[in-house]
């Protein structure tokens, strides 16, 4: 099997044991790695293994995940992905757990602890979210998400010309 390279840099987003992390600082033997908790923790690169980047954003694997986290399959990979986001999301105010990796708008009231809202309450609001996602397509609402579609909105536009 080819290995794939992969260019690790600051802000470059690594998938660990601990969650999605974000690269803060590098040195000579591997990468400093901020995670949502907001510990910043060490890794070697003989730790990290490549992966294909893409627009999900994880660009590298914490060679604890490996063996498990690739043999599943793909639909399985991403459900396991959008609950840790929901959770991260609830706890942390940002789907990746960080504010370095917020996505537009991020933190959406009432998730993080910057609300004051009960982490009860905020568990609830995310079940409701999701319930909504699940009636809708979920496709497009990820896009949104993503900050890939700017407005979800559908207007209406006669293209008729008169």
């Amino acid at each position: 099997m080819a290995r794939a390279t992969v260019e690790i840099i600051v802000g470059a987003r690594i998938l660990t044991n601990r969650g999605v992390a974000v690269v803060v600082e590098l040195d000579r033997h591997g990468a400093h790695m901020k995670d949502s908790t907001g510990h910043t923790y060490f890794t070697p690169f003989t730790e990290l293994e490549a992966r294909e980047i893409s627009d999900a954003g994880v660009q590298t694997l914490h060679s604890s995940l490996m063996p498990w986290f690739v043999q599943l399959p793909p639909d399985v990979q991403a459900a396991a992905l959008f609950r840790q986001q929901c959770i991260l999301e609830v706890r942390t105010g940002y789907r990746e757990g960080i504010a370095e990796l917020a996505q537009p708008g991020e933190p959406f009231w009432p998730f993080g602890e910057g609300y004051g809202v009960s982490l009860t309450k905020r568990y609830e609001a995310m079940s409701r979210l999701v319930s909504f996602e699940r009636g809708v397509d979920r496709t497009i609402m990820q896009r949104v998400y993503d900050g890939e579609i700017k407005n979800p909105s559908i207007t209406g536009v006669d293209r008729r010309s008169g």
